[in-house]
């Protein structure tokens, strides 16, 4: 099991997290909500755990290997580039080497 996770931040309007965060909760199936983080179903990736914090957005994904992990980058990416358009974003990935309890 491969742990992926991008930390996602508006660079010109920090607003943009609220509008990312409802438009993936209700786009796709909407499996698990908390006060500061939300599970969706996102085809190609999997069960997403997206975080909240106060200017930024993790997300969290677990896939089985590599080639998946590939697609699911690719998926998670495209996604969010479709959501905010136009607008300057920093997404940066890395590999957390703990599952977030919520994706187990």
């Amino acid at each position: 099991m491969i742990a992926i996770a991008a930390t996602l931040q508006p660079t010109d309007a920090p607003q943009l997290l609220g509008v990312i965060l409802e438009r993936l909760r209700t786009r796709f199936p909407l499996l698990h909500t908390r006060d500061d983080s939300t599970v969706v179903q996102m085809p190609a990736v999997g069960r997403v755990l997206i975080t909240e914090a106060r200017s930024s957005m993790q997300l969290d994904f677990v896939v089985d290997n590599e080639v998946d992990a590939a697609v699911a980058v690719d998926a998670l990416e495209d996604e969010i580039r479709t959501q905010v358009r136009d607008r300057d974003i920093s997404l940066r990935w890395h590999r957390p080497t703990i599952v977030p309890v919520a994706l187990r």
